[in-house]
Formats: C-alpha cells, sequence, structure tokens
C-alpha cells in the first residue's frame, strides 16, 4: 500500500541520481547538471576588496559603522540598501504595534518620565496621531510602559547632572577624527535608552569613553536600560585611549573596503564563555573551553526556536555564506581586537 501511495524523490534538484539513464524520474533541466557531475565552480569570494581611501572621519561616522559594519560597507562604499520601506495605508486599524514604533513611543515616554513632563498630554497627542493600538489596548498598552520605564527614569534623574560637549580634533596617523562629544557630564558619561541593553551598545558607550578620556575625563561612563540592563566603564589613561582609538579607525578603514566580520551580540558571548571569573583571565589555550565557547557562539550566530540569529541579517547573508572553520576564526579574531581591550575597565 504504502509503495503504491508514496513517491520518494531527491532532495535537491541536483542530485546525481535525478541525472541516471535508468532514472525513473529523470530531470532534463540542464542547469543542475553541472553541480549533479561535480563540474561545477563553487562560489568566488565576494567581493574583491575596495581601495577606498579615508580623508577624515566624525564621531558620528564611526559610531555608525560599529553599529553594523556590514551594513555600513554597503549602505557607505556600495551605496546599496537591501530595505524596502513599505508606504501602503494601513487597511485595519492597530492592535499590536511592530518593534520600531514601540522603540520610538518609549523614547518619548522615557523622555517625559525624565524630564517630569506629563505623560497624559503625550498620551493625547500620540493618540490622535493614530499611533497606539485602538480602542482600551492603546491605553493598557500605555500604562503597562510607564510602569516598566518608571525604574529606568528615576535612576537617570538621580545621576544627572549639567551637561557640556567636547570638541574633537584628533590625528590618528592620517585620518583626522573630527565631531563633538555631546552630554558630558562633570562625573563622566551618562547615556540610557529604553530597551534592554546589549553588547553593541557597550561598544557605542565605550567608543565614546575612549574620546572622553582621551581628553582627560576622569569620571566613569555609564549606559542604563530596561529591567536594570547597564554597562559601566572605569576611566582610562589617555594614552591608552589613543591607541586604542587608532585601532578602531584602522578597522573602520578596512572595514569600508571589505565587510569587517564584527557580530557584537555573538562576539561578547564568545568571549564570555572564554572567560573565568574565578583566575580573572581568558583561556584561549583550554581546548575544553574553547570547544565549548564555539558552540555558544554559532548557537548567537544561528536561529533558534525563540531568537534569530546574527547571520540571518539580510545585509551578512549577502557576505558571509556558511559558518566554516575560517568564517570562525575570523570572527573570534575581529572579536579579540574590538572587544577584549574592554574587558579590564568594565565595573562589575
Amino acid at each position: 500500500m504504502n509503495a503504491h501511495l508514496l513517491t520518494q524523490h531527491s532532495r535537491v534538484p541536483f542530485a546525481p541520481e535525478n541525472f541516471q539513464s535508468h532514472a525513473r524520474y529523470r530531470s532534463y533541466a540542464k542547469e543542475w547538471l553541472p553541480a549533479a557531475s561535480g563540474q561545477g565552480h563553487a562560489h568566488q569570494h565576494f567581493a574583491i576588496p575596495l581601495d577606498k581611501t579615508v580623508e577624515k572621519v566624525s564621531l558620528d561616522e564611526l559610531s555608525r559603522f560599529y553599529r553594523h559594519p556590514v551594513r555600513t560597507f554597503f549602505q557607505q562604499s556600495l551605496k546599496t540598501n537591501f530595505v524596502i520601506e513599505e508606504t501602503e495605508l494601513p487597511e485595519e486599524e492597530p492592535f499590536v504595534i511592530n518593534a520600531l514604533q514601540r522603540y520610538l513611543l518609549n523614547q518619548w515616554l522615557l523622555k517625559a518620565l525624565i524630564e517630569e513632563t506629563s505623560t497624559q498630554t503625550l498620551f493625547d497627542n500620540i493618540k490622535a496621531a493614530g499611533q497606539l493600538p485602538a480602542s482600551a489596548f492603546g491605553k493598557i498598552y500605555w500604562e503597562q510602559q510607564i510602569e516598566e520605564l518608571q525604574p529606568l527614569a528615576e535612576k537617570v534623574r538621580q545621576e544627572r547632572l549639567e551637561t557640556d560637549f567636547v570638541t574633537l580634533e584628533h590625528q590618528f596617523g592620517s585620518i583626522p577624527l573630527i565631531g563633538r562629544l555631546n552630554e558630558v557630564q562633570s562625573d563622566g558619561l551618562l547615556r540610557w535608552r529604553p530597551a534592554n541593553l546589549t553588547a553593541n551598545d557597550l561598544l557605542q558607550l565605550w567608543i565614546e569613553h575612549l574620546i572622553y578620556c582621551l581628553n582627560k575625563g576622569t569620571g566613569e561612563s555609564r549606559f542604563y536600560g530596561r529591567k536594570e540592563s547597564q554597562w559601566r566603564l572605569l576611566p582610562v589613561e589617555p594614552e591608552f585611549a589613543y591607541s586604542t582609538l587608532d585601532n578602531l579607525i584602522q578597522c573602520y578603514q578596512s572595514g569600508l573596503n571589505s565587510p569587517l566580520a564584527l557580530f557584537a551580540k555573538s562576539s561578547w558571548a564568545w568571549l564570555q564563555a572564554c572567560y573565568d571569573k574565578k583566575s580573572d583571565q581568558f583561556l584561549l589555550d583550554d581546548e575544553d573551553v574553547l570547544a565549548k565557547a564555539e558552540l555558544v557562539l554559532i548557537q548567537h550566530l544561528t536561529d533558534s526556536y525563540n531568537r534569530e540569529g546574527e547571520m540571518s541579517d539580510i545585509y551578512v547573508q549577502r557576505v558571509f555564506h556558511q559558518i566554516d572553520e575560517p568564517f570562525l576564526n575570523t570572527v573570534k579574531q575581529t572579536a579579540l581586537t574590538i572587544f577584549k581591550p574592554i574587558i579590564p575597565f568594565l565595573k562589575k
């Protein structure tokens, strides 16, 4: 019965059995014949490195690059954007809001809570603009966000002082770093955002912290997020700040010519898996530790049932196609270059 009802086909169109003369279900698709007969050619490397020279870099450009190096390579060096924005108006009333809308609304709400202005007025304005879920769902959502963001707002108010700015004019080799570091307090930098903080936020704070210390700042840098997530950095010597920024700028220039294999969340998870808290050092020569750490790295790069891996990003997919040993080694080396210098100055 099963033999009569079921037909077993090959899993892929380029399977060799599809082109055998005695095959019951023979393929005549000539585009798959080279691969099936082992005569196909492997894909070449994504691209030949560009020869782009960076004449100067601003703080904004440097920060934007390290938020997503591969995306910046496409958008800034190749002038290519893979995201198509939806312009059609919705035909139904919203009962939920997407992640980007939620983040923007929470930014406005957190600002109102910190400055202790009327959240009811803000609610009425946003509701009138149709940016909240319909009916009572909007009010429920709003009250829930106030409850979750109130502790963060109180913490920021406690540590917030008058701020100033620092003008940047530093030369790193032949590349000048220009711009302005804003919101500088007398006791250091204070940053916040209405989200759970990640390693990407740590890297953003690290860049600003280095610039702050390079300009003879001696305070701590703090970054606060939702659910008591936080990053705190101890001051560094100006000489160390200069050499580390110089390395970051060199990686920036290299990353504009060829995609930089920097995956912040995965890299940080791998480093933490290599770090031994008891001895306060990285066990980079321990084979068992490295094997377990590599599994952690792969888990963060790939998708799971409740989390999207960093390799699933639309820009990353255009460059890095498979997780093999050369790719993993490149990711690890980049993680050591970018993230390892942070560890000694990360306040526990």
